[in-house]
């Protein structure tokens, strides 16, 4: 051992620190709170053990792995990111979230509401709608979902009420 050394000394950033002082300015982890030293996973806004890097969820560990980081910080396994974070349908009330196999999901936003395609549909007929399709655009009377038939029939039914 060299002479003057001390075993109880630790290094930050090219800096030696004493164990006290070093806990107050090393990075807290993202996971347990504690100070990291060693190996180290950086992420926007975070540093975690690699022990510690888990889904918030599941708690399945993600070294290595795909993820996903929600605004709070807090990392998901891709699964619970979507299943969390997911738009829900405005009809049936289920999130929007991709198929077995898929990484996208199909979603309409229409109304300031989202939609599965499938639910997408005339509230008084039930066609489903798609603004691709000729004869199957939505025309919306006071955030109602309508297809052009149902659209005019109520807009007549309008008219010979005010007469």
């Amino acid at each position: 051992m060299r002479r003057g050394y001390r075993r109880d000394l630790l290094f930050l950033n090219g800096n030696v620190f004493c164990q006290k002082d070093y806990n107050e300015y090393a990075e807290s982890c993202g996971g347990c709170g504690d100070s990291i030293s060693g190996k180290v996973i950086k992420i926007k806004g975070g540093s975690f053990h690699p022990d510690c890097f888990n889904c918030q969820v599941c708690e399945s560990n993600l070294v290595g792995v795909p993820y996903s980081a929600g605004e709070d910080n807090k990392i998901y396994c891709p699964e619970d990111f979507t299943r969390k974070f997911a738009a829900l349908c405005s009809v049936c009330k289920k999130p929007i979230v991709p198929k077995e196999g898929q990484t996208t999901a199909p979603r309409i936003r229409a109304l300031d509401r989202d939609f599965h395609p499938p639910c997408f549909k005339c509230e008084d007929c039930a066609l489903v709608l798609d603004s691709r399709v000729k004869g199957k655009e939505c025309w919306p009377i006071r955030h109602h979902v309508l297809c052009y038939q149902c659209y005019r029939r109520r807009q007549s039914e309008s008219e010979g009420e005010s007469d």
